[in-house]
């Protein structure tokens, strides 16, 4: 079984790295997050414009405003046969083994994904008037729960949500 570890380059002990590179999506439709391996040559140009689909790398600014792009890592985990990522909790459920936990995260045309706790601490995150580039901007995903009912009690309205990466 294989998974991505979001925000780090390398992999939880219990599983082998088979790749380390970058996070990328296309920017103008909705899809998911892509791990691209750091390439080691260029790559070849086959076609331009009108015919290609762009590819951006996924980028977010730091408390200190400093670009980061969001790294990754294509796992393969030996003896498990199951993943998911839990979201709303840091840790699994009984009987599911813990890979890392941390936030949720997106772009506006990515799924959720759970960025390691150390990436997603650093994103910076009041506003967004500073993505004025053409890299997919990462942001987190807060809790957003107006009234004070049932439904709604535990959640706060600023909270971030918290996710784990489960595997057995």
């Amino acid at each position: 079984m294989t998974f991505i570890h979001w925000g780090e380059n390398f992999c939880p002990p219990s599983s082998q790295l088979l790749l380390k590179g970058l996070a990328f999506n296309f920017r103008s439709k909705h899809d998911d997050l892509l791990c691209i391996r750091t390439l080691s040559k260029p790559s070849v140009t086959i076609g331009t414009g009108s015919v290609t689909h762009q590819l951006t790398p996924v980028a977010y600014r730091s408390v200190y405003y400093s670009l980061h792009y969001l790294t990754c890592a294509q796992c393969y985990a030996p003896n498990k046969t199951a993943v998911f990522v839990q979201l709303g909790a840091e840790v699994c459920p009984s009987g599911w083994t813990t890979e890392y936990s941390g936030y949720a995260v997106s772009t506006q045309t990515s799924d959720v994904v759970c960025l390691q706790d150390r990436g997603a601490k650093r994103i910076y995150w009041k506003n967004s008037i500073y993505w004025k580039n053409s890299l997919s901007d990462l942001r987190l995903i807060n809790i957003s729960c107006p009234y004070s009912d049932a439904i709604c009690s535990g959640y706060l309205s600023t909270d971030s949500l918290a996710c784990a990466l489960c595997t057995k």
